[in-house]
């Protein structure tokens, strides 16, 4: 259908606000009513961890999608380098990316 769907919608809107514990709590009601959650709710989750430097929880998304089986792309590795950034954990973002540099070795 030309209608996006309520919870892209809902989610973006979140993420434009930075309500990032929100659009998690969110996605959490998504995953225990069984609604399809994909890559592109996952990346507006994202994006609101990356408007306050959440870091922790931009990489506990990320793991969250890895359980799912949902396949993190450019949109998802730069929201959650840019939160550990913000977030002033260099450390991090940096470890994130060397791991994702050894999965994709491995793939």
């Amino acid at each position: 259908s030309s209608q996006p769907k309520l919870a892209t919608v809902t989610l973006k809107g979140l993420s434009r606000e930075g309500l990032a514990t929100v659009a998690m709590q969110v996605l959490g009601y998504m995953r225990e009513q069984m609604l399809q959650v994909d890559r592109i709710h996952c990346n507006a989750a994202l994006s609101a961890t990356e408007r306050h430097g959440l870091w922790a929880m931009a990489l506990h998304m990320l793991r969250g999608m890895y359980a799912a089986s949902i396949q993190e792309n450019k949109i998802s590795c730069t929201s959650a380098i840019a939160a550990g950034s913000k977030g002033n954990q260099w450390r991090h973002s940096q470890h994130f990316l060397s791991s994702i540099a050894r999965a994709v070795v491995e793939a």
